[in-house]
Order: C-alpha cells, then sequence, then structure tokens
C-alpha cells in the first residue's frame, strides 16, 4: 500500500493474515494465547522464514515500548499508593 500511495485514487485497508485465516488456510493460535497477547508469536513459529524479516525488525520495539509503559503504568501506580497512604 506505501508503494502504491498517491498513485491509486481509491481507500486502502490493510488486513495483515485475515483473508487465510478466515479462508481456513491458516488457523488461529489457541484462545489462551490470543488473550495473553502473544497471538504474533504463534504466527512467527508457524511461518518463520516469511515473518522472520518483519518481525525482528518490528517485535523488538514493540516489546522496548510495551516494557517501558508497564514501569511508567506502575510507577504511577506506586506513586498514586504512596500519596494515599500520606493522606
Amino acid at each position: 500500500m506505501a508503494n502504491h500511495k498517491g498513485r491509486v485514487n481509491a481507500v486502502m485497508i490493510g488486513l495483515g493474515g485475515a483473508f487465510p485465516v478466515y479462508a481456513g488456510i491458516h488457523k488461529r493460535a489457541p484462545g489462551v494465547v490470543r488473550s495473553a497477547g502473544f497471538e504474533w508469536l504463534y504466527r512467527w513459529l508457524q511461518e518463520p522464514r516469511r515473518l522472520w524479516g518483519r518481525y525482528s525488525s518490528t517485535i523488538p520495539i514493540f516489546i522496548w515500548l510495551a516494557c517501558k509503559q508497564l514501569l511508567i503504568d506502575q510507577r504511577q501506580q506506586l506513586l498514586e499508593d504512596y500519596n494515599d497512604a500520606s493522606v
């Protein structure tokens, strides 16, 4: 889609792996894996050659940002708990 931006006069919507899943070509991860947020890992293990390049460049950044957000949220909660205990 990025290569055709500005050249295609239409709405473009990226669906990723939706079609192979709905067509029954690929199966979805088990519910526990999906609810834990690791369907990407399940897909990577199913098709490592195809997804390696994409995931190796995006997943480390995602993990860094997710951990950073968790630490910020945890710090904020600790500060709120400390302030509530001080009052």
